[in-house]
C-alpha cells in the first residue's frame, strides 16, 4: 500500500504542470478572444503579417495555428504595437510547456537541470555519482530520463578516458575520429562524444587491464572497481526515484560498459529484460559474456564459462540477430572450459579434447554458414578477435597445427593487408606459441616468435596471455635456449610485472636448464621486489602455497650461486615486515627441505629431514611445502646420490678426483680397506633409513632405489655371504616393483655380484616378472606371518 501511495504521488507531481498549463491556456484564450478580434481583422489590411510565422519559420502548422491563442495583435493593451522577441518568447515558452506535458515528457525543474549540467561537467566518476545521489535524496525533485542519460553519458566518457590512460590521447583520438579540420564539423556535442566513447569502450574493453578494489567485507581484493557506484545507482532506480517511466535499456547498457564484475553486469542484464518478457539487447548480452569469459588481471575474479555458454545457446534459440562478437565470446568460454592453460604440466584427457574440438567446429560452422542472421563478415577488429578466439580454443584442444594454420590465414605483414584487415593480435601469436610449447614443438614456437618480434613485444600482451605463454615455456626449457633471454628482458625493462607473471618467471629461473647473461640471484631479487609490490593473496591456503612456491624458486636460484646472499635478504625482509613468529617466516624456514635436492653429504641430508619432518608435530606436517611422502622420496634420492658420489669421488676433501670403484688396485691396502668400510657404512645406513621410513608404508617403497642401495652395500661387503645376500634382496625388491623400472645397469650389477648370466636374469626379471612378483609377495606374506595369501588383485596392483 505504501508503494502504491508513493507511485500515485509521483504521478500527481507529473500531472501538476499539465494542469497549470491547461488552466493558463484557458485564461489566455478567453482574454485574447474578447480583446483582440478587431485588431486581428485589421492586421492584414495594414500589411502586418502574423508575427508567429516570421518569428518561428521552423514550427509546424499545428504550432502556428495554436499560437493565435497566445499572441495578441498590436492593438491590444497588453502588447505593444510592435511586438518584441522577448514578449513572443514568453508566450512560446508557455506553449512548449503544454506540448511537453501532452507528449508525456517529464517536467524538469531548475534544480534537475542544474544537476544534469553538473553531472555532464563532472571531473570523474565518483563526483558524477555523488551529484546524482544528492539529486535522488531531494524530497521535491525526482530523477528524470534526461538526468539518467546525462549520468550514463558522463560515466562512459570517464571510462573511455581511463582506458586511454592520458586525457590528451583521448582528445587526440576524438579529433581524429572527426576527420576534418573544418569548423563546421569540429563542433562535437555530447551525443557525438558519447557515441565515440562507447565505441572505444567496446573496442578496448577486451584487452584492458581491469581495475581492482579492496572489499572490506571479504577482506581481500576483488574485481570490479566501479561495482559500488553502479550498485548505488541501481539502488536508487529500484526505489522508484525515476518516476513511473521505465529505465531506458541504453542507460543500463552504458552502466554495464564500466569497470564492473560479471555479477553486477548480470543484475543489469536481468533488469534490462523488462516486465513484458522482452529479452535484453544483443549489446548487453555481448558485454555480459565478455565479462564472464574475458581476460583476468592479476589472477583476480572468477569466470563462469558455463553460464556464458547458456547465454550463447539462449541467443541462438531466440532467433534474433547475433553479432560476430557473440560467437567470439562462445569460443572464449570453450577455451575456459579446457582448464589447462594455467597448469604447465597438465593435459586435458583425449576424450575431453575431442569434445572441445567438436564444439569449436560447431561454433565456426554457425559463423560461416550464417544459420542465424546470414553469413557474418569476418573483418576488422571483430574479425581479429574472432580469429584469436579460434586460435586459443584450437590450442586448448591440442590442435597446435590448426592454430598455426589459422594464424597463417591472417594478414601477418603489411604487404598482405587487404580489405579484411585481419591483422594478428599479440594474443593470437602468444596462444599459438603456447600451443606449440605444450606439445613440445619448440622449433615451430621459435619460428612464430621470430615473426612476433617484428611487430610486438612481450609487453604488448595482456597479463593473462603473458602468463599462459610464460607457463608454457616450462615444457620446453630443455629444448630451447632462449627462455632465459626472454625472462631477462622482462625483468630488466623496469616496467614491473603482476603477481602471477612474477611467480612464473621465478619458476623458470629456478630451472637448471635456463641460462641468463645476468646473475640469476640478481634477477630473482628484482622479481621478488616486483612480487612484493603487488597485493598478496589473503586466503590462507592460497597464500601459503604461492609463497612456498616463491621461496622454493628463490632457494634453488640461491643454491646455484655460491656467493649469493638472496636468502639472507629475504629472511631479513620477512622478519622486519611480519615479525619473528609470523607464519610467513615459518614457511620460509621450511623451504630448506629442498636442500635434499642438492646436498652432497648424507649426514646433512639426514639432519635436514629429521629437523624439518621428524621433529615437527604431527598436526603441523600439512604445512610443509611438499607432502611427507615426497620428502621421504627426496631423502632416499639424496642418500643414493651421496653413495654414488662417495663411490666415484671419495668421502674426503683431498681425494675428490680419484675413482675408487675403478682404481682400488692403485691404492695401498690400508687406504683400500678404509674406503671400502666407509662406502659400506654409507650404503648400510641408507638401507637402514629406507626400511625405517617405509616400515608402515610398504605400498610406497621405492623398490628400484632400495635395490640399488642393496647392490652398493653388497658390492662393498667384506664377506662373500653378505654379497650374495645383498644380491638376492636386490632381486626381491626388483620383483616387487614395476618391470618398467628395471634397467640393464641393475641387471649387470646383479650378474656381477651373484656370478649369474645376464640372459638368465633378464628372462627371470623382465620376461617372467609376473611370476617373480607373485613369488616375492608370497615370501613377504610368509615373513609377516600371514595365514592367508595376498588377494590376486592386490598382488597385481600393490
Amino acid at each position: 500500500m505504501l508503494a502504491y501511495t508513493q507511485r500515485m504521488q509521483r504521478v500527481f507531481r507529473v500531472r501538476e504542470p499539465l494542469k497549470k498549463a491547461v488552466r493558463r491556456q484557458q485564461q489566455l484564450k478567453l482574454l485574447y478572444k474578447s480583446k483582440s478580434r478587431p485588431a486581428v481583422e485589421a492586421a492584414p489590411q495594414n500589411g502586418h503579417p502574423d508575427p508567429n510565422v516570421g518569428a518561428h519559420p521552423c514550427r509546424s502548422p499545428t504550432h502556428i495555428s495554436s499560437a493565435h491563442f497566445f499572441h495578441t495583435p498590436t492593438s491590444t493593451p497588453f502588447v505593444s504595437d510592435s511586438p518584441s522577441a522577448c514578449d513572443l518568447g514568453r508566450l512560446v515558452v508557455a506553449n512548449r510547456t503544454l506540448q511537453h506535458a501532452l507528449l508525456g515528457v517529464p517536467y524538469e525543474s531548475k534544480r534537475q537541470r542544474q544537476a544534469a549540467d553538473a553531472i555532464q561537467h563532472s571531473p570523474n566518476k565518483s563526483s558524477a555519482v555523488e551529484t546524482f545521489l544528492l539529486l535522488a535524496q531531494s524530497t521535491d525533485d525526482g530523477i528524470t530520463t534526461p538526468t539518467l542519460r546525462a549520468l550514463s553519458t558522463a560515466l562512459v566518457r570517464h571510462q573511455a578516458r581511463e582506458l586511454f590512460g592520458d586525457p590528451q590521447a583521448y582528445h587526440a583520438a576524438l579529433s581524429a575520429a572527426v576527420g576534418s579540420e573544418d569548423d563546421r564539423w569540429r563542433a562535437i556535442d555530447a551525443a557525438d562524444e558519447h557515441v565515440f566513447a562507447l565505441s572505444q569502450c567496446r573496442a578496448l574493453g577486451r584487452y584492458a587491464e581491469k581495475g581492482s578494489r579492496f572489499s572490506p567485507s571479504l577482506g581481500l581484493t576483488v574485481e570490479g572497481a566501479d561495482d559500488d557506484d553502479v550498485a548505488r545507482v541501481a539502488h536508487v532506480l529500484r526505489q522508484g526515484r525515476a518516476g513511473p517511466f521505465p529505465v531506458p535499456t541504453d542507460v543500463l547498457a552504458d552502466l554495464a560498459h564500466l569497470d564492473v564484475s560479471w555479477s553486477t553486469a548480470l543484475r543489469l542484464w536481468r533488469r534490462a529484460g523488462g516486465p513484458c518478457g522482452a529479452g535484453p539487447p544483443v549489446e548487453m548480452t555481448d558485454r555480459l559474456m565478455a565479462l564472464m569469459t574475458g581476460y583476468r588481471s592479476g589472477g583476480i575474479g572468477s569466470r563462469p564459462w558455463q553460464e556464458a555458454l547458456r547465454l550463447y545457446e539462449r541467443a541462438l534459440d531466440s532467433g534474433g540477430a547475433i553479432s560476430l562478437t557473440t560467437h567470439t565470446h562462445a569460443l572464449d568460454a570453450l577455451w575456459r572450459s579446457a582448464d589447462s592453460f594455467h597448469r604447465a604440466h597438465y593435459n586435458v584427457a583425449p576424450v575431453e579434447r575431442e569434445r572441445l574440438w567438436q564444439a569449436v567446429m560447431r561454433v565456426r560452422a554457425k559463423v560461416e554458414d550464417g544459420c542465424c542472421c546470414g553469413r557474418l563478415r569476418i573483418a576488422g577488429p571483430e574479425g581479429c578477435a574472432y580469429m584469436e578466439g579460434l586460435i586459443k580454443a584450437s590450442g586448448a584442444a591440442g590442435r597446435w597445427d590448426v592454430a598455426i594454420g589459422l594464424l597463417s590465414d591472417m594478414e601477418r605483414t603489411s604487404g598482405e593487408t587487404s580489405y579484411r584487415l585481419l591483422i594478428p593480435t599479440p594474443e593470437a601469436y602468444a596462444f599459438a606459441m603456447a600451443a606449440c610449447n605444450r606439445e613440445g614443438h619448440a622449433a615451430h614456437s621459435e619460428a612464430l616468435w621470430s615473426m612476433f618480434e617484428l611487430h610486438y613485444t612481450l609487453r604488448s600482451l595482456h597479463s593473462e596471455a603473458l602468463l599462459v605463454y610464460l607457463q608454457s615455456l616450462r615444457c620446453v626449457v630443455t629444448l630451447t635456449t632462449t627462455v632465459g633471454e626472454k625472462v631477462e628482458r622482462l625483468v630488466q625493462d623496469g616496467a614491473g610485472l603482476d603477481r602471477p607473471c612474477t611467480v612464473a618467471c621465478l619458476q623458470l629461473l629456478a630451472s637448471q636448464h635456463v641460462r641468463t647473461a645476468t646473475r640469476k640471484s640478481a634477477l630473482a631479487a628484482e622479481l621478488f621486489h616486483y612480487y612484493d609490490s603487488n597485493a598478496w593473496l589473503q586466503q590462507p591456503l592460497a597464500r601459503r602455497m604461492e609463497l612456498q612456491s616463491v621461496f622454493r624458486s628463490c632457494y634453488l636460484v640461491a643454491t646455484s650461486d655460491a656467493s649469493s646472499d638472496l636468502m639472507k635478504r629475504l629472511k631479513d625482509h620477512l622478519t622486519l615486515t611480519f615479525g619473528t613468529d609470523a607464519p610467513e617466516l615459518e614457511w620460509f624456514e621450511d623451504t630448506k627441505i629442498y636442500a635434499l635436492h642438492t646436498t652432497l653429504d648424507w649426514k646433512d641430508a639426514l639432519e635436514t629431514y629429521a629437523r624439518l619432518v621428524e621433529r615437527r608435530p604431527r598436526h603441523r606436517e600439512k604445512f610443509l611445502p611438499i607432502p611427507v611422502r615426497q620428502a621421504r622420496h627426496m631423502l632416499v634420492q639424496a642418500l643414493l646420490r651421496c653413495c654414488h658420489i662417495a663411490a666415484h669421488c671419495g668421502s674426503g676433501q683431498d681425494d675428490r678426483d680419484c675413482n675408487l670403484s675403478s682404481s682400488f688396485m692403485l691404492l695401498e691396502e690400508d687406504a683400500q680397506e678404509k674406503a671400502r668400510e666407509e662406502l659400506f657404512a654409507i650404503a648400510s645406513r641408507g638401507v637402514f633409513e629406507v626400511r625405517r621410513l617405509y616400515a608402515e608404508d610398504e605400498c610406497n617403497v621405492p623398490h628400484e632405489m632400495l635395490s640399488e642401495l642393496l647392490l652398493l652395500e653388497a658390492n662393498y661387503s667384506p664377506t662373500r655371504t653378505q654379497r650374495n645376500s645383498g644380491g638376492v634382496q636386490a632381486i626381491h625388491q626388483l620383483a616387487l616393483g614395476p618391470a618398467a623400472r628395471i634397467t640393464s645397469n641393475l641387471i649387470d650389477q646383479i650378474s656381477e655380484i651373484l656370478s649369474l648370466s645376464e640372459a638368465h636374469l633378464t628372462s627371470f626379471l623382465l620376461d617372467g616378472h609376473p611370476m617373480a612378483r607373485d613369488t616375492a609377495l608370497s615370501a613377504a606374506d610368509a615373513k609377516r606371518g600371514k595365514w592367508q595369501s595376498t588377494p590376486l588383485l592386490e598382488r597385481a596392483y600393490r
